[in-house]
């Protein structure tokens, strides 16, 4: 059977922290997984790294539900197995363009 699933990617600048530089995370805001690429993974402190690895799904948990309704400074806190890994924040210059929706 073919299911059609929508999906919200979200490319947004983000402040994690502990972390002093400003990163680019992907954000699913329908599924509420951030993909984790090389850029993000590598800026994640010694601890966390040790708990995860690149091929983990990490739930994060928002503020808001969809793209539309994000506005301003989107708070957020990295899950891995009912861990809360870090919190971080999408700051405020992210604009909607940089969030998309697709069918697939």
């Amino acid at each position: 059977m073919l299911q059609t699933l929508m999906k919200s990617i979200c490319t947004a600048p983000i402040k994690l922290e502990g972390v002093d530089k400003t990163l680019t995370a992907k954000i699913d805001t329908c599924a509420g997984i951030s993909l984790i690429d090389n850029q993000l993974f590598n800026n994640f402190p010694p601890s966390m790294k040790e708990k995860m690895n690149l091929n983990d799904s990490i739930a994060t948990k928002f503020v808001h539900d969809t793209c539309r309704n994000h506005k301003g400074s989107l708070e957020l806190d990295f899950m891995l197995s009912n861990e809360k890994l870090m919190s971080g924040k999408i700051l405020s210059k992210w604009k909607r363009e940089h969030c998309y929706c697709y069918w697939f």
